[in-house]
């Protein structure tokens, strides 16, 4: 199977060797990609965090997928169901979740691992553990490229507004307006708050910051923000 692997630290490459995912029972599915993105999260798995990675570990987490293959136990979905692929994947099973400890249940970052500790998205199949609690049917109509970013910068940037605990009529700073802190600006909008502040100097994430909800964008090149 082809696959875009972490080949060693520092260095990624496409492979024609990598192996077929198995189908785990009771609850797992194996899903073929149909649109994916890279992140900069990838980037810092291959150059950073990666170095005592698996050899050939199959990076990505950002996937729009056909689902090939369900287990047993899978009630939600079919196969040739189109599928949004959420890059955090805990096992909502796990009894530490009713913790509320949906980044670490079972062992460190468990949430956290498709693509970089346990095979990614980047490749001709991939498996996912439990399909019924992690996938989403992508509703018809919604562009593909849409629904892909769903799965890893509108939820990074909604779950910054939650986390932030955000009301009606606060004042809001989000620093940066790449793809997750414009996902935050429209986050804000949504949450009620009354006047945001993006801070970044990209032209088109200026126009996008605005047309999403900024009240002001601000430049850090004109002075100390």
């Amino acid at each position: 199977m082809r696959a875009f692997v972490l080949e060693r630290p520092g260095q990624a490459t496409l492979i024609d060797s990598a192996p077929y995912p198995l189908l785990e029972e009771p609850y797992g599915a194996v899903l073929e990609p149909v649109v994916v993105a890279p992140c900069s999260s990838d980037v810092n798995t291959v150059y950073g965090s990666g170095s005592k990675k698996p050899d050939n570990l199959i990076l990505g987490h950002e996937c729009i997928a056909r689902v090939k293959a369900v287990a047993s136990r899978v009630r939600d979905f079919q196969v040739g169901d189109l599928v949004a692929v959420p890059a955090i994947t805990p096992d909502w099973r796990n009894v530490e979740i009713q913790e509320g400890n949906d980044r670490h249940a079972g062992r460190p970052f468990s949430g956290n691992a498709l693509g970089r500790s346990i095979p990614g998205v980047f490749a001709e199949a991939f498996g996912i553990a439990d399909a019924d609690t992690t996938l989403a049917k992508v509703p018809e109509g919604v562009r593909l490229e849409d629904a892909l970013m769903c799965v890893d910068m509108v939820t990074t940037g909604f779950t910054g507004v939650e986390a932030a605990e955000l009301k009606f009529g606060d004042t809001v700073v989000v620093l940066g307006i790449g793809a997750v802190g414009l996902m935050a600006v429209q986050g804000a909008a949504l949450q009620g708050a009354a006047e945001i502040y993006a801070v970044g100097t990209r032209e088109i994430s200026v126009r996008r910051a605005l047309e999403f909800g900024a009240t002001e964008v601000l430049s850090y090149k004109d002075g100390d923000i």
